[in-house]
């Protein structure tokens, strides 16, 4: 909600990177040159590495050795190890091949298949393979390297006994088009397929040297030579730990010796509804100025606890006793339809789609398979009481109906503990198992969205302080034993056992200047407002406004309660330099969101004769639905300011302190601005005629069929303290900006500071502050978004606009962390962490670009994490101190917080406009009931209707809803977003 307070930047969550497995044949250039001509073709060229995550050329480039000069300099050890030796020999790259007879194919010839597993279970059986290649290194699919030359490759015969179990999808795989497509899956039993390896590639890595000593580009030779390098560091621990990516998770601590055993309860953390969050490693090679380095790192990941099925469907559905389970998931009888009428409980539908593609083993003595995994396909409608097996006599041929409560009964002399619930599926077709007698196979990623009380014990958790951060990342740099890695020193890689040490510079904390005051934080990062006065406040003084409550039976809200807020906020506001000369209208708000806004705004516009400047609204709850009807009809129906309150937060008059949070925001949605950086740096600062833009993209989380949402922010004054803001739809999961939204976000921001800031004169300089891109979308952002940017610059100035361009581009999904000396109270906080004014732009960066890390921010819990800022471009040509200074200071200027926040408020903003953009969608806000489709037959005459996939695939992208601009607020123009 609009919750007041300041901006929280505690620790988060990172992000992985992503990799593919192999690079398609590619021209490449390989020649060093500085021509306009190949540097197209370079750029080019990087549109074919979309897929790859490393270091790219050269963009904007400062001169070598040059760094910034500001501040005080410390020392600190950042979680990077050296490669001391890496490989230069040449490599052979392969491609690994499976063929077989597919039942599922229309076409019988033998043709390759895509089954991950089958082609490593070929891998590891292959005996030509390991007298040819014994050195072969797997990327975990279908690409292996070997220092060892098989100009023939290989063929071979591999068999299997019993016959491996291959299941093919109704997909098109392999080019051909399974039978039938309304079909789940299709088991093929394999006895024996052909196994391929084809020779693809030699790999000379001695071109990783030359492009670190700037005597190549990064081309695609130098690509694939990072994957092998890659791989070759995640052979090893691919087999002995269970790997995400680039993430390890270590599932049996215990067995890795006593020295870890004492540690294994700091690797996981039991959660609500059966998940364990684990504490592992992550781990990759970076490119630094130094040459090369491993980057190691704590990781988490969310799956399902080690126990029983029974107990994974207690915990996903929230119950305590095994009788509520099997009640809940018992069918329904509606005599109301039919007298025999049966449907699928809604619990039972739900944990049908939990538990579809868990490993399970069966466990209980005498059990013919207790090595064999099974796949769960579906929760049955029948118990072990009602499933009955067909049994027959192998002496005399007769067969017999048995229940399977009988039949575990008779073989097995087990009497089941919950014979009436509902029996397991697996994937092999009629097989089916008692839940009872299941337990999970080793760790399986937790596929459900997490409650809030499961997220806030996880934040808890993975809120490490940096020394035991620190003290986790030396034990998972054991646990790796680099040293004793065989394949790495077969290939020639030699990793160093001590994190780098490296030079950081404590930057000078700005001024706070204030209406009456001026305060220097120092590196405590935060101030308060006690005493202070806005630096600007709001134009005009609020004559026309008017409060709105909500009340409900558990939290009554009353008219004395309100007003009693009412007073001591306007007393508030009053003190920071707010005018206030009108007593708002209040209004019980008890009809529906939309007709009770509708009334609250005309009502203020009777009362007062004008449209209401702003509406305050105090809520009973934190209804996501209603907080979002709420802000779209003020924004986008009436456009007005609004402020969302919690009504908890309003009694007994309301705390001083949100009173005056509340102030900062009304402030800022009224014009007004909380307070300025002021440089105490000599040189530093926003230049004359200077613009800043922030961008971000947002998208919706996986499995919800929304579309994606640019959004972007404009500073309307000279100082870069005030922003409007502008968002629109921008495809399904697309990261770069459209030429289309770019241009209709910023033409009336152009034209409009043009205008008033500019005095009909566009920018010199444009500073264009990008987040959310990776690595290989650096040139699109320049070539797409910057040069529209240039061109909608132009159509507003109504001439060829001559100005200049720095584009910076802020990235928080990393993983490298400073850690200061703890015992130099002038390099740390109390915690541990690095001081805000932290800089690091030396030895851990990017060899040849221009980038740094930036610690502008007080973590309020856990390991302070910086922002990595790569610049593009800089055509002003600016100093390593004065940029990166500049960034800074301004991270002291964000108007809704008493605290310096840890990225640059453009991108704060932008990202702050993108959320309130998703309440702005063209579609029904009020909840409805699903819509479902014809009900699908099952046993007993039961139905269920089976919800409508959510996605519309012949959709376009609608437009969102304006922000109304047709009253006197002109809300386009203002922070409607803080």
């Amino acid at each position: 909600m609009d919750s007041p307070g300041a901006a929280s930047e505690a620790g988060k969550c990172d992000g992985e990177p992503k990799l593919a497995s192999a690079v398609e044949d590619r021209e490449v250039i390989t020649e060093a040159t500085t021509t306009d001509e190949q540097g197209n073709r370079r750029m080019k060229a990087n549109e074919y590495w979309d897929h790859v995550v490393f270091p790219l050329p050269e963009i904007a480039g400062k001169k070598a050795n040059e760094y910034s000069k500001s501040g005080k300099e410390i020392e600190v050890t950042v979680n990077g190890y050296p490669i001391k030796k890496y490989p230069k020999k040449p490599v052979f790259m392969y491609e690994l091949q499976v063929l077989a007879i597919i039942e599922a194919r229309e076409d019988k010839r033998l043709l390759p298949t895509l089954d991950q597993r089958l082609v490593r279970l070929c891998f590891e059986k292959s005996k030509e393979l390991g007298k040819l290649l014994p050195d072969a290194i797997n990327d975990g699919a279908h690409i292996v390297w070997s220092l060892q030359e098989a100009k023939n490759g290989i063929r071979e015969k591999i068999y299997f006994d019993p016959p491996y179990r291959h299941y093919e999808g109704p997909k098109r795989i392999g080019g051909i088009e399974a039978k039938n497509p309304k079909s789940r899956e299709f088991l093929t039993l394999l006895s024996e397929v052909t196994f391929r390896v084809v020779p693809k590639h030699k790999l000379m890595l001695k071109v990783i040297y030359e492009w670190l000593e700037k005597k190549r580009h990064f081309d695609e030779k130098v690509v694939q030579s990072f994957m092998f390098l890659d791989h070759l560091l995640r052979h090893e621990p691919r087999s002995k730990f269970f790997e995400h990516k680039r993430s390890y998770f270590f599932e049996n601590i215990h067995g890795l010796g006593p020295e870890f055993a004492k540690m294994a309860h700091n690797f996981h953390f039991q959660l609500p509804q059966a998940a364990t969050v684990y504490r592992g490693a992550f781990q990759t090679i970076r490119a630094c100025p130094r040459g090369l380095m491993l980057n190691v790192d704590t990781a988490y990941g969310v799956f399902f606890s080690r126990i029983g099925l029974l107990g994974v469907m207690r915990g996903l559905l929230g119950l305590n006793h095994q009788d509520d389970l099997t009640r809940v998931c018992m069918p329904v009888h509606r005599p109301q339809l039919k007298p025999d009428w049966w449907e699928l409980s809604r619990h039972h539908v739900e944990l049908d789609k939990m538990i579809q593609g868990l490993l399970v083993n069966p466990e209980f003595p005498g059990c013919p398979n207790p090595n064999r995994t099974f796949k769960i396909r579906k929760l049955v409608n029948g118990s072990a009481r009602e499933y009955m097996l067909k049994i027959e006599d192998r002496a005399t041929g007769a067969v017999k109906e048995l229940s399977v409560l009988d039949y575990f009964k008779l073989k097995y002399k087990i009497d089941l503990e919950y014979p009436n619930m509902r029996l397991v599926e697996m994937q092999d077709r009629d097989v089916v198992y008692p839940a009872e007698l299941l337990e999970l196979k080793g760790l399986q990623r937790y596929n459900r969205k997490l409650s809030v009380l499961m997220t806030s014990q996880m934040i808890q958790y993975t809120a490490q302080k940096p020394q035991d951060r620190m003290d986790h990342i030396n034990t998972c740099k054991k646990l790796f034993a680099h040293e004793k890695d065989h394949n790495l020193a077969l290939y020639g890689m030699e990793i160093g056992q001590s994190m780098i040490k490296t030079k950081a510079r404590l930057l000078p904390s700005p001024d706070i200047q204030f209406g009456n005051a001026k305060h220097n934080p120092g590196t405590n990062g935060r101030w308060d407002l006690r005493g202070k006065k806005f630096y600007k406040p709001h134009g005009e003084a609020l004559l026309s406004w008017a409060i709105g409550y909500f009340p409900n039976e558990r939290n009554n809200l009353d008219q004395r309660l309100i007003e009693e807020w009412r007073i001591n906020f306007v007393k508030a506001f009053k003190l920071h330099g707010g005018a206030v000369k009108n007593v708002p209208v209040s209004m019980m708000m008890t009809e529906d969101i939309g007709t009770s806004v509708a009334k609250l705004y005309e009502t203020a516009k009777a009362a007062y004769g004008q449209p209401p400047q702003l509406i305050i609204m105090i809520t009973s709850s934190q209804d996501v639905s209603q907080y979002s009807r709420l802000k779209k009809s003020c924004d986008c129906r009436y456009g007005v300011p609004s402020q969302v309150l919690q009504g908890d937060r309003c009694r007994g008059g309301g705390k001083p302190q949100l009173h005056s949070n509340v102030a900062m925001k009304v402030n800022a949605k009224l014009g007004g601005v909380t307070a300025r950086a002021v440089p105490t740096a000599a040189g530093t600062g926003l230049g004359p005629s200077s613009m800043i833009i922030g961008a971000d993209v947002t998208h919706p989380m996986m499995g919800v069929w929304t579309p994606s949402l640019a959004a972007m922010s404009v500073s309307n004054d000279l100082q870069g303290i005030s922003y409007w803001g502008g968002r629109e739809v921008n495809g399904a999961r697309k990261e770069i900006i459209s030429d289309s939204n770019i241009k209709e976000i910023l033409t009336p921001f152009f034209e409009k500071w043009i205008d008033t800031v500019g005095r009909k004169s566009p920018p010199s300089i444009i500073y264009y502050f990008r987040d959310g891109v990776s690595e290989t979308e650096y040139n699109e952002v320049l070539e797409k978004e910057v040069e529209t940017i240039r061109k909608t610059m132009s159509a507003a100035a109504e001439t060829e606009w001559k100005g200049k361009m720095c584009v910076v581009v802020a990235n928080k999904r990393h993983h490298v962390r400073a850690f200061p000396d703890t015992k130099s109270r002038n390099s740390c906080d109390k915690n541990g962490n690095p001081l805000p004014s932290t800089l690091v732009d030396r030895d851990v960066t990017s060899p040849h670009g221009w980038d740094f890390f930036l610690y502008s921010h007080i973590a309020l819990q856990g390991t302070a994490r910086p922002v990595h800022y790569t610049v593009l471009l800089d055509e002003v040509k600016h100093k390593p101190e004065h940029l990166i200074n500049m960034i800074y200071e301004q991270c002291y200027q964000y108007v809704r917080s008493t605290t310096s926040v840890s990225v640059h408020p453009a991108i704060y903003y932008a990202h702050l406009i993108s959320v309130r953009a998703r309440h702005h969608e063209n579609v029904m806000v009020k909840g409805k009931p699903a819509q479902y489709g014809r009900g699908v037959k099952v046993s007993r005459g039961m139905t269920h209707a089976m919800q409508a996939n959510p996605k519309e695939s012949d959709r376009g992208d609608i437009p969102l809803l304006p922000i109304d601009d047709s009253n006197t607020n002109h809300l386009p123009f203002r922070m409607w977003y803080v």
